[in-house]
Protein backbone atom coordinates (compact mmCIF):
# COMPACT_ATOMS: atom_id res chain seq x y z
CA UNK A 1 0.00 0.00 0.00
CA UNK A 2 1.04 3.47 -0.43
CA UNK A 3 1.80 5.76 2.08
CA UNK A 4 -0.43 8.99 2.21
CA UNK A 5 1.74 12.21 3.12
CA UNK A 6 -0.71 14.60 5.19
CA UNK A 7 1.51 17.93 5.81
CA UNK A 8 0.67 19.37 8.96
CA UNK A 9 2.98 22.48 7.98
CA UNK A 10 -0.31 24.50 6.90
CA UNK A 11 -2.16 24.10 9.79
CA UNK A 12 0.51 24.30 12.51
CA UNK A 13 1.57 27.92 10.54
CA UNK A 14 -2.00 28.97 11.15
CA UNK A 15 -1.71 27.97 15.11
CA UNK A 16 1.57 29.30 15.04
CA UNK A 17 0.01 32.45 14.32
CA UNK A 18 -2.67 32.39 16.25
CA UNK A 19 -0.43 31.24 19.14
CA UNK A 20 1.44 34.75 19.02
CA UNK A 21 -1.23 36.53 18.26
CA UNK A 22 -2.54 35.56 21.66
CA UNK A 23 0.47 36.42 23.40
CA UNK A 24 0.60 39.59 21.59
CA UNK A 25 -2.49 40.59 23.06
CA UNK A 26 -2.30 39.09 26.38
CA UNK A 27 1.08 41.11 26.40
CA UNK A 28 -0.62 44.24 25.59
CA UNK A 29 -3.53 43.95 27.82
CA UNK A 30 -1.44 43.54 30.79
CA UNK A 31 0.88 46.51 29.90
CA UNK A 32 -2.62 48.48 29.74
CA UNK A 33 -3.55 47.25 33.05
CA UNK A 34 -0.23 47.87 34.27
CA UNK A 35 -0.14 51.48 32.87
CA UNK A 36 -3.76 52.55 34.32
CA UNK A 37 -2.63 50.83 37.81
CA UNK A 38 0.36 52.96 37.62
CA UNK A 39 -1.89 56.47 36.93
CA UNK A 40 -4.06 55.54 39.67
CA UNK A 41 -1.76 55.95 42.20
CA UNK A 42 0.18 58.45 40.71
CA UNK A 43 -3.80 60.09 40.86
CA UNK A 44 -3.86 58.98 44.49
CA UNK A 45 -0.66 60.14 45.51
CA UNK A 46 -0.80 63.37 43.92
CA UNK A 47 -4.76 63.71 45.02
CA UNK A 48 -3.08 62.97 48.86
CA UNK A 49 -0.56 65.56 48.29
CA UNK A 50 -2.98 68.92 47.60
CA UNK A 51 -5.38 67.19 50.82
CA UNK A 52 -2.27 67.31 52.68
CA UNK A 53 -1.12 70.85 51.35
CA UNK A 54 -4.38 72.56 51.51
CA UNK A 55 -4.76 71.17 55.54
CA UNK A 56 -1.58 73.17 56.00
CA UNK A 57 -2.65 76.27 54.52
CA UNK A 58 -5.79 76.12 56.36
CA UNK A 59 -3.93 75.96 59.57
CA UNK A 60 -2.00 78.62 58.43
CA UNK A 61 -3.84 80.95 57.45
CA UNK A 62 -6.38 80.07 61.01
CA UNK A 63 -2.82 81.30 62.71
CA UNK A 64 -2.51 84.62 60.76
CA UNK A 65 -6.04 84.98 61.77
CA UNK A 66 -5.81 84.64 65.29
CA UNK A 67 -2.90 86.88 64.99
CA UNK A 68 -3.11 89.81 67.49
CA UNK A 69 -1.79 92.54 64.81
CA UNK A 70 -2.26 92.33 60.81
CA UNK A 71 -0.18 90.12 58.70
CA UNK A 72 2.62 91.72 56.59
CA UNK A 73 4.53 90.28 53.65
CA UNK A 74 7.84 89.87 56.01
CA UNK A 75 5.17 87.32 58.33
CA UNK A 76 3.98 85.53 55.46
CA UNK A 77 5.96 82.60 53.85
CA UNK A 78 5.76 82.33 50.20
CA UNK A 79 3.10 80.10 48.83
CA UNK A 80 4.71 77.16 46.96
CA UNK A 81 3.87 76.41 43.16
CA UNK A 82 0.56 74.67 42.45
CA UNK A 83 -0.94 75.94 46.18
CA UNK A 84 -3.49 78.72 44.48
CA UNK A 85 -6.15 76.31 44.59
CA UNK A 86 -6.11 74.90 48.51
CA UNK A 87 -5.35 78.72 49.27
CA UNK A 88 -8.24 79.41 47.20
CA UNK A 89 -10.70 77.16 48.71
CA UNK A 90 -9.78 77.52 51.97
CA UNK A 91 -10.38 81.33 51.81
CA UNK A 92 -13.41 80.70 50.15
CA UNK A 93 -14.27 78.45 53.13
CA UNK A 94 -13.89 81.01 55.44
CA UNK A 95 -15.20 83.54 53.69
CA UNK A 96 -18.53 81.75 53.70
CA UNK A 97 -18.94 81.91 57.37
CA UNK A 98 -16.71 85.26 58.48
CA UNK A 99 -17.70 88.72 58.58
CA UNK A 100 -15.70 91.45 60.11
CA UNK A 101 -12.13 91.75 60.63
CA UNK A 102 -11.14 87.65 60.03
CA UNK A 103 -12.93 88.82 56.63
CA UNK A 104 -10.83 91.72 56.14
CA UNK A 105 -7.27 89.34 57.10
CA UNK A 106 -8.24 86.43 54.22
CA UNK A 107 -8.48 89.56 51.86
CA UNK A 108 -5.38 90.93 52.92
CA UNK A 109 -3.73 87.37 52.82
CA UNK A 110 -4.93 86.83 49.27
CA UNK A 111 -3.58 89.98 48.29
CA UNK A 112 -0.05 89.67 50.07
CA UNK A 113 -0.31 86.16 48.52
CA UNK A 114 -1.08 87.75 44.71
CA UNK A 115 -3.65 85.52 44.17
CA UNK A 116 -5.49 87.62 42.07
CA UNK A 117 -4.04 86.55 38.87
CA UNK A 118 -4.61 82.85 39.58
CA UNK A 119 -8.47 84.29 39.78
CA UNK A 120 -8.66 86.03 36.61
CA UNK A 121 -7.11 82.76 34.92
CA UNK A 122 -9.79 80.73 35.60
CA UNK A 123 -12.46 83.62 35.12
CA UNK A 124 -10.66 83.18 32.00
CA UNK A 125 -10.91 79.83 31.13
CA UNK A 126 -11.21 77.82 33.88
CA UNK A 127 -14.50 75.18 35.00
CA UNK A 128 -18.11 76.64 34.99
CA UNK A 129 -18.56 75.75 38.24
CA UNK A 130 -14.96 77.09 39.32
CA UNK A 131 -15.33 80.34 37.91
CA UNK A 132 -18.84 80.72 40.10
CA UNK A 133 -16.72 80.25 43.01
CA UNK A 134 -14.03 82.65 41.81
CA UNK A 135 -16.79 84.67 41.84
CA UNK A 136 -18.60 84.20 44.78
CA UNK A 137 -15.44 84.88 46.73
CA UNK A 138 -14.69 88.19 44.22
CA UNK A 139 -18.34 89.63 45.57
CA UNK A 140 -16.05 90.16 49.17
CA UNK A 141 -13.62 92.88 47.79
CA UNK A 142 -14.79 96.31 47.45
CA UNK A 143 -12.20 97.82 45.46
CA UNK A 144 -13.67 99.33 42.19
CA UNK A 145 -10.94 97.41 39.78
CA UNK A 146 -12.41 94.29 41.69
CA UNK A 147 -15.99 94.53 41.08
CA UNK A 148 -15.58 95.66 37.91
CA UNK A 149 -13.97 92.54 37.31
CA UNK A 150 -16.75 90.78 38.83
CA UNK A 151 -19.40 92.56 36.63
CA UNK A 152 -17.92 92.08 33.68
CA UNK A 153 -18.09 87.80 34.62
CA UNK A 154 -21.85 88.36 36.02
Amino acid sequence: MGTVSVSPAGTDLVLLWVWRASLILAALALSIALGLACKRWFEERARIRKQVRKQVIGRLVQALLAAPREPTANDVPPLEPGDEPALFSVALDILRVTRGRDAQRVLLLLEIWNLMPWLRGVLAGGRRNRQIRVLTLLSHYRDSATLRLLLDHV
